[in-house]
């Protein structure tokens, strides 16, 4: 410790002494004051061949006395040493901090940039050729910052210094990282010119819902310019993924950097782009994200504000987003939103220009406002340096008290703030909810302890309560995934939809209702939270592609809708909503302005009962089936469905009336095991997704068997459905059958159901047909149907499959009511028909031997009906809202 390697030095003015300031420096390549006259400097990466070198670029706050790390404190050679904390660490490894400089004018001239880059650290990243904007905050405990990318270069980036006329001069250096050519290199020096100080600048980015990540701006944003912007927007996420990374044309020759770059990356969708109220937030939805990496936003840079002269420049702007922060509330003014730090002092400086934390602050400055924060901690030792990947050190850690450590996190009153979990594994502890005046939130807020030491909690050390070491990305995106956060009926949330809030006026979803507002098929990758906040404050948020406009015509009337076509000197179309398109002559109107508000109306979710609510979000937010996937390609699969060819056939949605007349219905589903080729004769699939499908209706109690069904489950049900090869079909299950359709219970028969192996004629006396050795043809099939009047089948004359057909059946058809035929080697045959026999119903469908078959809308329509009329229903259509629910229906 009495060596001067590694520290720094104070000379005297007149060089006659020296004083060590503080010891363990690496590689310090540069020193700065800030304005308030503290002491920074910059760290490289420790040795890459020393097991214990600290192994990310760093900035450290100088101070005296104290031990920055290299080399890190060791239970024998350096025993009693603390090592303090760098502020803020340069990640991936690898980056080699080198020229630092504050943002500050020289001589009091201009600093570099908007207003809210004032004062920040201008660090530069040599080996990859990037310079940050770091900005820091102090509180009593130390400096925490935030750090933001402003440049990247394809030459090693040395230093940078602001001019007096405050603009940033960059030295740069050709060749390879680490060192480059050396003296035989080519320099060069840039200089960055901040220009068009009228357009908006990005302020900070963060993760303000599981599904939503936001950006602020310092003004507000043209939402005509960001009206086709979705297209455009790359969000990446992986653990080693910083903003920038594609513009990387030099990377460190590291066996390091190389497992980085082949750690796996992935892309998140983006399902929605949005403005807030005042235009200063982009809104980006994306399916749920819980997984603590990086994320890495790349967003265009609208024509109107690209700048002319100098290097040509990409059309986009890159930021950061970690799922850092903590989840403030505000009871009492019903105001939400993610904080960077616990301290609002902090908050304020690292978010200083968006206008939603503005807002927010102001309002929890009040004397008697509480605040609640939400999120996780890491609370491991801030004081035992990080260490090379995949090295070993001389001595074992995991024996150290001291090393292992785990910190309390304290309120600046010294009371312990608790966990909830208390044992929960993995760095993220999840803190119970802390409620404190915001009066004491003002200096650290919240803070690490352990016996005499304590440290600032930085904010790369708090986390959103969504996050998970737990790696979510898979699932999360599986819209069929289960839901916990929402209680409602999915079909009386449906029928809200399409009818008595009229959503479907404004609405698409899934492929059905009016193209007006914003599609909402994507919601179900989003939370219940910020789908209820949209509900409840439709002009929260606006989206660019359908903000309004207000028309004010001559005569003195206005009107708002979505200016579709504006051709020059000529009619504009407006459209409204109903799918209602007005065209309307130029020189009628007297103004045009753009709507601040949505056009959704303001009171909208006011207006619904609380059980209504829960029943849309329900609808919303969980999509119960979605089509077959198909992986057969002979035969091919037929063509869906048209809509148009739907609304033909498909009865109008049940009235309450109607429903309220429905008695209790109990249905049994009977299944096997799969017996045929791919995407042919799957029962076990179609008992899955048919369970999933009937479990939606009103008044239905669903139980499933596989194999043919016991006494108990036959006098359980009020209509059976049989779809398998008919195991277990012998004497005995005839019998049952005997006392089943006595007592009046129903058969349905799907396809090879009708199997009746050696016991063939007891099987069609009582389903009507039978299948034993019969005649069979796979491929297109015309069903003409003969009874277009009956129950089942009414408002049918003709409907193709291609399917598979049987014929030559045991039975007699003289017997049934013949519903439905195909033409089979010359004769119609039967496909469909009815049986009613000893007080009983039966219903026979030959239909259903390929998967896609059962997502045809109108096939189901149709087996639907006839489980209905089989049961004895006076309302045939019961279930008929179930036709399309995860069909395959033609966009």
């Amino acid at each position: 410790m009495r060596s001067e390697r590694g520290t720094i030095q104070r000379l005297s003015a007149d060089f006659s002494t020296r004083e060590t300031i503080c010891t363990g420096i690496r590689f310090s390549c540069a020193l700065a004051f800030n304005r308030a006259g503290d002491l920074f400097a910059s760290e490289q990466e420790g040795a890459t061949w020393l097991p214990n070198g600290n192994p990310l670029d760093e900035l450290l706050h100088i101070e005296r006395g104290k031990h920055y790390g290299f080399p890190p404190r060791h239970p024998k050679h350096l025993p009693d040493v603390i090592d303090a904390p760098a502020v803020i660490e340069y990640g991936p490894q690898h980056q080699s901090t080198v020229g630092m400089v504050f943002n500050e004018g020289v001589n009091g001239g201009p600093f570099f940039g908007p207003a809210h880059w004032e004062g920040d650290a201008i660090m530069c990243g040599e080996s990859r050729g990037k310079i940050w904007r770091t900005k820091l905050a102090k509180t009593p405990l130390g400096y925490v910052a935030q750090n933001h990318l402003i440049a990247c270069f394809g030459l090693l980036v040395v230093d940078a210094c602001i001019t007096p006329q405050g603009d940033l001069l960059v030295a740069c250096h050709s060749g390879p990282p680490d060192w480059g050519t050396g003296p035989a290199g080519v320099g060069r020096i840039f200089k960055i010119s901040y220009q068009r100080r009228d357009v908006a600048q990005p302020v900070t980015a963060w993760a303000s819902a599981p599904d939503e990540f936001r950006v602020a701006f310092d003004r507000p944003l043209d939402p005509a310019e960001w009206s086709t912007a979705k297209s455009k927007v790359r969000i990446e996420a992986g653990r080693f993924v910083s903003a920038g990374d594609r513009y990387e044309t030099v990377r460190p020759g590291y066996q390091v950097v190389r497992d980085q770059m082949a750690t796996p990356r992935r892309w998140v969708d983006l399902l929605g782009l949005s403005l807030s109220n005042d235009l200063r937030t982009l809104v980006l939805r994306v399916p749920r994200q819980t997984e603590p990496v990086g994320y890495a936003i790349t967003l265009p840079v609208p024509e109107t504000w690209r700048g002319q002269g100098g290097l040509p420049q990409k059309p986009e702007m890159d930021l950061a987003v970690m799922l850092n922060g903590l989840q403030a509330e505000l009871a009492a003014e019903k105001q939400r939103v993610v904080l960077p730090h616990p301290s609002l002092a902090v908050s304020r400086e690292l978010t200083r220009g968006s206008s939603e934390h503005t807002a927010f602050l102001e309002a929890a400055a009040a004397p008697a406002a509480a605040l609640t924060l939400r999120g996780s901690v890491d609370a491991s030792n801030p004081f035992v340096p990080a260490v090379q990947p995949g090295s070993k050190l001389d001595w074992d850690t995991t024996k150290d008290a001291f090393s292992n450590a785990i910190f309390a996190v304290r309120r600046d009153d010294g009371q312990r703030v608790e966990l909830e979990k208390e044992a929960a594994a993995g760095r993220l502890q999840p803190l119970s909810p802390v409620t404190l005046q915001t009066t004491e939130l003002a200096a650290n807020g919240l803070y690490l302890s352990h016996d005499k030491l304590r440290h600032v909690l930085s904010p790369q050390r708090v986390f959103v309560p969504w996050a998970s070491e737990i790696c979510e990305a898979a699932k999360s995106s599986d819209p069929a995934r289960p839901r916990d956060d929402v209680k409602g009926h999915w079909l009386t949330g449906r029928r809200l939809f399409f009818g008595e809030a009229g959503c479907a006026a404004c609405h698409t979803i899934r492929g059905e209702g009016l193209a007006f507002g914003p599609d909402l098929s994507n919601l179900i990758h989003r939370d219940r939270d910020s789908v209820l906040h949209d509900l409840l404050q439709p002009s929260a948020t606006i989206n660019p592609d359908q903000s309004g406009s207000l028309i004010t015509l001559k005569d003195g009337t206005s009107m708002s809708g979505i200016i579709v076509a504006a051709a020059a000197g000529q009619a504009i179309t407006l459209a409204l909503p109903g799918g209602v398109h007005l065209d309307i002559e130029r020189e009628k109107i007297v103004s045009m302005e753009p709507l601040k508000t949505s056009l959704m109306p303001a009171d909208f979710g006011q207006k619904l009962s609380a059980i209504q609510r829960e029943d849309l979000l329900t609808f919303l937010l969980v999509s119960p089936l979605d089509p077959t996937v198909i992986t057969r390609l002979e035969p091919p699969a037929p063509a869906p469905r048209s809509r148009a060819e739907l609304a033909a056939s498909l009865p109008a949605p049940p009235t309450a009336e109607a429903r309220a007349q429905w008695p209790p219905l109990r249905i049994l589903l009977s299944a096997g095991d799969k017996d045929h080729g791919v995407d042919e004769h799957d029962y076990p699939v179609w008992l899955q997704r048919w369970s999933k499908l009937l479990a939606l209706a009103d008044g239905v109690t669903l139980t499933t068997c596989m194999g043919f069904p016991t006494a108990a489950q036959l006098a359980a049900a009020d209509v059976t459905v049989f779809y398998s090869r008919n195991q277990g079909w012998n004497a005995d299950a005839a019998a049952l059958l005997d006392t089943y359709q006595k007592r009046g219970g129903g058969l349905v028969y799907l396809h090879f159901a009708i199997e009746g192996g050696k016991d063939v004629q007891p099987l069609a006396e009582r389903a009507g047909l039978a299948f034993s050795f019969s005649a069979f043809r796979h491929g297109a099939m015309d069903l003409v149907f003969a009874e277009p009047s009956h129950p089942i089948t009414r408002g049918f004359s003709k409907l193709s499959f291609i399917d598979e057909s049987y014929w030559k059946l045991h039975g007699d058809p003289q017997r049934l009511a013949v519903l439905a035929t195909s033409e089979e080697d010359k004769e119609p045959r039967p496909q469909l028909w009815t049986l009613e026999r000893d007080g009983g119903r039966v219903f026979g469908c030959i239909p259903g031997h390929y998967l896609w078959t059962f997502d045809d809308p109108l096939y189901r329509l149709l087996v639907l009906r006839g489980v209905c009329w089989a049961a004895r229903q006076d309302d045939v259509e019961r279930l008929s809202e179930l036709a399309t629910v995860g069909a395959r229906i033609a966009p």
